[in-house]
């Protein structure tokens, strides 16, 4: 993983975050909220990967909560 390279395990080190492309959810929802957004929708983009399996795992156990659940196919073919 990226940021085990890290002295300090902290994802603001890195070099999106630092240039603005990433953002915190925190900052996420503060710039939805100065923008007048009122209502907030967590949305799990689900493509069948282990990433988002897991997600979606976690979820089915009420470990975290989606507003939606969207299945998006890659379009990858073997």
């Amino acid at each position: 993983m990226q940021l085990q390279l890290f002295e300090i395990n902290d994802y603001k080190q890195h070099k999106k975050y630092v240039n603005g492309v990433l953002k915190s959810k925190k900052e996420i929802i503060e710039i939805a909220k100065s923008e007048g957004k009122t209502k907030i929708y967590r949305v799990l983009s689900f493509d069948g990967g282990t990433q988002s399996s897991h997600f979606l795992e976690a979820h089915f156990r009420n470990e975290i909560e989606y507003d939606y659940v969207v299945f998006s196919d890659a379009g990858v073919s073997l």
